[in-house]
C-alpha cells in the first residue's frame, strides 16, 4: 500500500511534467503527497565582486537568494493548483541551495513509501513520461543512516 509520495517539483525547469504525474500517482493510489521545491542560487555574480567588499558581496547575495525563493514559491504555487483541482492531501516546503552547477540538478523525483522494491518498480512502470522518452530509477533508501547504525551498534556492545 502505498501511503506517502515524496516528490521534487523542479523551479529550474519545466514543472508541468513532474507535477502532472505527481497527482495523478497520488490520485490513482490515494496517497498524500509532500512536494518540496529548491530554487538554486547563482554565484556566478559574486566572483565579479570580490574586490568591492563585504556589503556589495552582501547585497548580491541576498538579492539572488530572494530571486531563488521567488522560483521555488513559483513552482510550488503551480503544484498547489493542481494538487487543490484533484482534491488530493499534501504538504509542500520551498527552500533555497548552492549547487554546483543548476542544470546538472535532478530535474524531478518522487520517494515512494511501499512495502517491496518490487512494488515500487510496478508503479515506476506506469509513469506516463515513459512513452516521451522519460529514464525512472527506482532506488531503494536507506531507513537508518549506516553511521548511526553503527552507533548503535557500539552502544549495545558496551553495555
Amino acid at each position: 500500500m502505498l501511503r506517502n509520495i515524496l516528490v521534487h517539483i523542479p523551479s529550474e525547469r519545466p514543472v508541468r511534467p513532474v507535477i502532472e504525474v505527481a497527482v495523478a500517482l497520488a490520485m490513482v493510489r490515494r496517497s498524500h503527497l509532500d512536494a518540496v521545491a529548491i530554487g538554486y542560487e547563482s554565484m556566478g555574480a559574486v566572483g565579479t565582486l570580490v574586490g568591492s567588499g563585504g556589503a556589495a558581496v552582501a547585497a548580491v547575495v541576498g538579492a539572488e537568494q530572494e530571486r531563488a525563493q521567488e522560483r521555488a514559491d513559483a513552482a510550488i504555487s503551480v503544484f498547489e493548483v493542481e494538487a487543490k483541482l484533484a482534491e488530493i492531501t499534501y504538504d509542500v516546503r520551498s527552500l533555497t541551495a548552492i549547487p554546483a552547477e543548476a542544470k546538472e540538478a535532478i530535474g524531478g523525483y518522487f520517494m515512494l513509501d511501499v512495502g517491496t522494491i518490487d512494488e515500487a518498480v510496478e508503479i515506476a512502470q506506469q509513469c506516463p513520461g515513459l512513452a516521451y522518452g522519460v529514464k525512472v530509477e527506482v532506488r531503494p533508501v536507506l531507513r537508518e543512516c549506516p553511521l548511526q547504525s553503527e552507533r548503535k551498534l557500539e552502544e549495545a556492545l558496551a553495555k
